[in-house]
């Protein structure tokens, strides 16, 4: 999508943002310019499985699990991020 934009020359009126932080792809694109940021975020399994087992065992759990996200940015990329609120 970049690539297309750029060649359509108007790459720099438009954000792109991604998804899955890799660091050798997701950061690094960050760094280049050709993404304006990108995510970072847990996958949910691990959550999930221990919030089943907190009910199997008769705990209270509460209805909404949010999972921590990290954003990167030009100005964080090299920070490792900052937490998304």
């Amino acid at each position: 999508m970049h690539l297309a934009a750029k060649q359509a020359g108007v790459a720099d009126k438009m954000k792109f943002i991604g998804i899955d932080a890799n660091p050798n792809e997701g950061q690094h694109w960050v760094k280049t310019g050709e993404l304006t940021a990108t995510f970072l975020y847990p996958t949910p399994g691990e959550n999930g499985l221990l919030v089943a087992l907190e009910i199997l065992q008769g705990k209270q759990v509460e209805k909404r699990n949010a999972l921590p996200t990290r954003i990167f940015t030009k100005d964080n990329v090299d920070k490792g991020g900052e937490p998304v609120k």
